[in-house]
């Protein structure tokens, strides 16, 4: 009998896996509705029933990605007891996200590895994942929600939500090939992983390059066993909107209230970093990359012991996709262990310098295995590289004139110590900081921060200080490393760069909220007038608008101060009767 209501069909945990499958059926039909092959020429030139298919199973395809990456997550991240006052529930569900998108990453790898890529293993394995987490979340009791109330947050959350519609659309079914090297080099990268169902090298055709940049994309590999190459435009769609959501995650440390997060995660969906095309890796590795930005910042000054188990995945994921980036990621990583420093003294520094290192080791030791397997352990840049190559083993599977080739076309190039060096460098480096300042379509941010500033009443969050610095240290990390070096998929991987400008805008209409919050305070303060009239609870104006029906009614009473307020900012004069 005690077991009775876990056993019954109409128990509350069964109703909630009923309705978990339910909503978990679109996924399953958009999956094995990609498993009908469409052959390219149709697919990109003719159209047609099959290609209309296609596109709705893939639009289907994103937001379950998104709840996969976050039940992956909360198999890791949950919050401690004593950590909840320091994580609110959207920094939690992007903790969950990255650490999850990590963990699969991570999962697709070793499938990869082991050459089971196989739509049976990856369907089956997504399907109960996002299940599992559909039914945990219907299975909890009800909490406060966020709701809306006002038309201005209807308004926001429906720019924002057509706006992710819109890019889904766009840059996620349409195939979003501008370069050359998309049909060239990923999509049969992509359609080889989906083939072969194995990471490794063909050995009746080795290609040095698909190896060497899609070995560590475990997430695509789950996606593309199944899907197709194209699913890896929604995935890269599904990490531009988490890039939405970091920016909206560290303009809430900026400052108080709903408005100027929502406005600033709008405007970084609109940045020039959407200029990106989908069909290339840069949007993970860069969503990846300010994630480690804003965590390890959130870790150093707030010491919350959960970011850790999503931080070391992250740059584990980071260092296996691209070990260069390792260095970046260790940058940022560094500019939180400053941050660290002025939150908790000496000791904040030493939690992000270890996740820093863990990074590092891992970078190295993916560099060992390209080592060892092709003769060569990365091709950029050459110069560091290629003194260790193993010259039999490259031959296999390569030519050294071509590298040599590749290298003198789109190798990483720095700066050099000459005097003209350091000019160019100095100039390009005004050049890049300047354009997070003065971005494109300039004119309007100064009408935003102005209006902003005078009628919200927004401020600071208490000892938020450490964070903003370690944020403006990671910030010139970034300028710095695109100044000293110049590489094309460098400065796309950084592209994300652009969504500094809206929370450069919050910095400046903090404090300026600040000086017109005071000034309408004195204004307000100057004018005893007014201001005796509505502090009167019997005062003539406020006594009519104050009571209702005999009764004192603060919400009126507050009301007529706040048009007092409004009335000497304007210099008008309201006469009360």
């Amino acid at each position: 009998m005690h077991f009775s209501r876990y056993l019954s069909w109409g128990g509350p945990r069964w109703q909630a896996s009923a309705r978990a499958v339910l909503m978990t059926a679109p996924f399953l039909i958009a999956a094995f509705g990609l498993l009908v092959r469409i052959p390219p020429e149709v697919q990109f030139f003719s159209g047609g029933f099959l290609t209309a298919w296609n596109s709705l199973c893939l639009a289907i395809l994103a937001p379950y990605v998104a709840l996969a990456f976050v039940g992956m997550g909360a198999l890791l991240v949950s919050p401690l007891a004593d950590e909840d006052i320091y994580l609110d529930t959207a920094d939690l569900l992007v903790l969950q996200f990255f650490g999850g998108a990590a963990l699969c990453s991570l999962i697709g790898v070793c499938l990869g590895a082991a050459g089971l890529l196989f739509r049976w293993i990856t369907v089956p394995f997504l399907t109960a994942i996002v299940a599992w987490y559909l039914a945990r979340q219907l299975a909890r009791p009800s909490r406060g929600h966020w709701t809306l109330s006002t038309a201005a947050e209807w308004l926001l959350v429906g720019l924002l939500g057509l706006s992710a519609l819109v890019l889904l659309l766009v840059k996620g079914v349409v195939l979003d090939a501008t370069r050359g090297d998309i049909p060239q080099l990923y999509l049969p990268l992509l359609a080889d992983l989906q083939n072969r169902h194995t990471l490794w090298l063909n050995p009746d055709e080795p290609k040095l390059f698909w190896f060497l940049l899609g070995r560590g994309h475990g997430a695509d590999m789950l996606l593309v066993s199944f899907a197709g190459p194209m699913a890896h435009q929604v995935l890269s769609v599904v990490y531009l909107l988490s890039i939405a959501a970091l920016v909206h995650r560290i303009a809430a440390r900026l400052t108080t209230g709903w408005i100027l997060p929502g406005c600033a995660t709008l405007i970084a969906m609109w940045s020039s970093f959407i200029g990106l095309e989908t069909g290339r890796f840069h949007y993970e590795t860069g969503a990846f990359l300010l994630f480690v930005c804003w965590a390890g910042l959130l870790y150093a000054t707030t010491k919350v012991r959960v970011i850790f188990r999503a931080l070391v995945p992250a740059v584990i994921s980071i260092a296996i996709m691209i070990p260069q980036a390792a260095i970046i990621a260790a940058a940022f990583l560094m500019a939180g262990a400053g941050a660290g420093w002025f939150a908790h003294g000496p000791r904040g520094m030493v939690r992000p310098l270890v996740v820093a290192a863990i990074g590092l080791g891992t970078a190295a030791l993916s560099l060992l295995v390209n080592q060892i397997y092709l003769g060569i352990a990365e091709v950029n840049p050459i110069g560091v590289f290629m003194p260790l190559i193993n010259v039999e083993r490259f031959r296999q599977i390569s030519s050294l004139d071509l590298m040599v080739y590749v290298n003198n076309a789109q190798g990483i190039k720095y700066a050099g110590f000459s005097m003209l060096d350091v000019v160019a460098a100095a100039h390009r480096f005004w050049t890049v900081l300047s354009g997070l300042f003065f971005a494109a379509n300039f004119w309007a941010y100064p009408v935003f921060i102005v209006a902003c500033a005078a009628l919200l009443g927004v401020r600071r969050p208490q000892g938020n200080g450490p964070f903003a610095i370690g944020l403006g240290l990671s910030l010139l990390a970034v300028v710095c490393l695109i100044t000293l070096t110049s590489h094309g998929s460098l400065e796309r991987m950084l592209a994300f760069r652009s969504v500094a400008t809206p929370l450069i805008a919050i910095a400046v209409i903090v404090p300026l909220a600040g000086v017109f919050q005071r000034y309408r305070l004195q204004n307000h303060v100057g004018s005893p007038a007014c201001c005796d009239n509505c502090d009167l609870s019997g005062g003539l104006g406020c006594n009519r608008s104050g009571k209702v029906a005999g009764r004192d009614n603060p919400g009126a009473r507050r009301g007529c101060l706040g048009i007092c307020h409004w009335s000497h900012w304007f210099g008008w004069h309201l006469p009360f009767l």
